[in-house]
């Protein structure tokens, strides 16, 4: 018994002692090296305020064409083209809302009906007329007393159909080479028949730099329909040409026929152009009379032309009638 008790004994003091005893080190090559890790950070965006400039200019759609008709006032260097080019009509379809209006005299500050499209489309684009053949003469100016400019354009139809929105240039550069002005303007009729010639006009007022020069530049030109245009020809007898001695004016007296239509005219254009000796215009003169017309029977005019510069020698005489 007493030796079993000391068998015990000695089993217990060896487990303690193992158990006090320091561990062994673990082989160091067996020690995975550490992987240091960055913690994710997500960024988190400062918002930024994008700054409006004061004062920007920015862009103003033109108008878009509604079928109500509405008015609008002249403003300085409006012809009826540019207007109605702005506005997306034809020039006949301005003039016929307009029958009042005299180009040549639409002062600032007219107002104009602007006639409905013929369809409500979107923004208000100019037309591209189809090129037509005409033939545009050598530009002729003439100074007035006053220090203004007298320029002519002879347009000439040398095709065998008539042609129709007619409309030209003329331009003013200086000595630079800078352009200082423009002027678009229409042709005295509505319609150019074949063989006619009818020249582009416009004035510059003064005063004009010093080594100004003009140019002119063909802007539109199409053949006309005869079977759907509301304007004809009409047919001139010049019967007496009455020129003073100094030249400086003429009186054309003579009738106009309208030949094919069968409808009366409600109207009718004349037009007077005077040449002098070397077959340059020196003057223009454009009349428009409201008046039935009934086909077939003579009407009878008288037309004075004054000269801008030169002594007139010949005139010639053209005519239309709106239906």
């Amino acid at each position: 018994m007493k030796k079993l008790v000391f068998t015990l004994l000695v089993c217990s003091g060896l487990i303690l002692l193992a158990a006090c005893s320091p561990a062994t080190p673990a082989d160091p090559t067996a020690t995975q090296s550490g992987v240091q890790l960055t913690p994710y950070q997500t960024a988190t965006l400062t918002p930024t305020v994008t700054a409006t400039p004061l004062n920007q200019p920015t862009s103003t759609p033109r108008p878009t064409i509604t079928p109500t008709p509405r008015t609008y006032e002249v403003r300085a260097n409006d012809t009826l083209l540019s207007i109605a080019y702005y506005y997306g009509i034809t020039l006949d379809e301005l003039i016929a809302a307009n029958p009042d209006i005299d180009p040549a005299l639409m002062a600032i500050g007219t107002n104009l009906v602007i006639p409905a499209a013929r369809e409500a489309t979107g923004t208000a684009a100019a037309p591209t007329p189809t090129p037509f053949g005409v033939t545009s003469g050598e530009l002729n100016c003439i100074q007035s007393a006053t220090g203004g400019l007298h320029c002519f354009v002879i347009l000439e139809n040398e095709r065998k159909n008539p042609a129709t929105n007619l409309t030209g240039e003329f331009t003013l550069v200086n000595a630079a080479g800078e352009e200082t002005g423009s002027r678009v303007v229409m042709l005295a009729l509505r319609l150019l028949e074949p063989g006619a010639r009818i020249p582009f006009y416009t004035y510059f007022a003064p005063p004009l730099e010093n080594d100004t020069q003009v140019f002119f530049n063909l802007l539109t030109a199409t053949r006309a329909d005869n079977e759907s245009t509301a304007v004809q020809p009409l047919v001139v007898k010049i019967d007496d040409l009455a020129i003073p001695e100094d030249g400086l004016s003429a009186q054309a007296v003579g009738s106009v026929v309208l030949e094919n239509s069968d409808v009366d005219a409600k109207a009718i254009t004349l037009v007077a152009v005077a040449y002098d000796s070397l077959g340059n215009v020196v003057g223009l003169r454009r009349v428009e009379e409201k008046v039935t017309l009934v086909p077939q029977t003579p009407y009878d005019f008288s037309l004075e032309v004054f000269s801008t510069g030169g002594e007139i020698v010949s005139v010639e005489v053209y005519a239309e009638a709106e239906l």
